[in-house]
């Protein structure tokens, strides 16, 4: 059983926000990611073939991530059936879930301001034609 924190598939347009973001002040992803750390709860994920450049070495194992995990795996069979699993599971969510909340307001960030910058251009545009043809 896994339980946790997971973006399996997220939009490349997002990682990249979420590269930007690193870029410009880490501290508080650092302080979260430390947080997890001493709960034995790393954050990893399916890495790109080729990594995106980095500007940072203490930056460049989150830049290679292409999806994100914070999760605990339980492979003992005698824990899945015991009460100290749900307690386990209760830990584990409330470890992860500032970092859930952390990628929640990245992803309004970037939302709110896709929705700024996309609107701007399309102002610009000639208007489409209303009838279509052909000759």
């Amino acid at each position: 059983a896994k339980f946790g924190f997971r973006i399996a598939d997220p939009a490349p347009k997002f990682m990249e926000f979420f590269r930007t973001a690193l870029k410009n002040s880490s501290g508080e992803f650092f302080s979260l990611i430390s947080d997890l750390h001493q709960k034995d709860i790393m954050l990893t994920g399916d890495e790109y073939k080729r990594p995106k450049p980095c500007p940072d070495e203490k930056l460049l194992p989150y830049f290679k991530l292409k999806s994100l995990r914070a999760e605990i795996s339980v492979i003992e069979t005698d824990m899945l059936y015991s009460e100290t699993l749900l307690s386990l599971i209760q830990e584990t969510l409330a470890a992860v879930f500032p970092l859930h909340e952390y990628f929640h307001v990245l992803m309004q960030k970037l939302e709110s301001g896709a929705s700024e910058t996309e609107s701007a251009p399309e102002s610009l545009l000639p208007p489409a034609p209303k009838q279509d043809f052909m000759w």
